[in-house]
């Protein structure tokens, strides 16, 4: 049975899942991948929900540290779980350097709107769905995009925060790589 929770699942099913699957495991370290379970039958609710949850986390830190220069954390939203929850890693390890310096302000209260929005999933779905050993990952918001830059040929490195049209091309990926999971069985 192929598990659509597996990067070999999104490889074989789309052609562009291949260099988008090595970006999404980036963003989830080694150690946490370790700490998932290693045989497993069927894919449960809760496996599911809390790969959602974790998609959450990913969009809701991304544009909200694009549009305030802090984590979600610092911005008051409960981070839930047992053990150690993880940081965030963004240039100069600051997610103020991070805010973008948007010239627009239309793309700017987009921004800002999707933010608020990205919040509230993971405030609901922490607040429903979580199972309690779930924890917040590590999410790596630097070396992801400088991957993914490598892989696309555009260079070595990429910065989603530098300019707002490269955080629409970030928010294009997120979008992007959240609706596979949701798409692929409707396909």
């Amino acid at each position: 049975m192929c598990n659509p929770l597996k990067p070999r699942f999104w490889i074989r099913s789309f052609p562009i899942a291949a260099p988008l699957s090595n970006w999404v495991e980036r963003l989830l370290p080694a150690s946490r991948l370790q700490e998932l379970p290693k045989a497993q039958t069927a894919v449960t609710d809760t496996d599911i929900l809390n790969f959602a949850l974790n998609l959450e986390y990913l969009e809701a830190e991304y544009y909200t540290i694009a549009t305030s220069g802090m984590t979600i954390d610092q911005m008051g939203i409960g981070i839930t779980g047992t053990g150690t929850q993880g940081g965030v890693t963004v240039k100069n390890n600051s997610p103020t350097s991070a805010k973008v310096p948007f010239a627009t302000p239309a793309i700017q209260s987009y921004a800002q709107e999707v933010a608020t929005e990205e919040r509230k999933h993971v405030s609901f779905c922490a607040m429903h769905w979580v199972h309690p050993q779930s924890r917040k990952p590590a999410i790596d918001l630097l070396n992801s995009f400088n991957g993914l830059a490598v892989a696309a040929g555009i260079g070595s490195s990429f910065d989603p925060f530098s300019s707002e049209v490269n955080f629409l091309l970030g928010s294009y990926i997120f979008e992007d790589v959240a609706s596979l999971p949701i798409m692929a069985p409707l396909a």
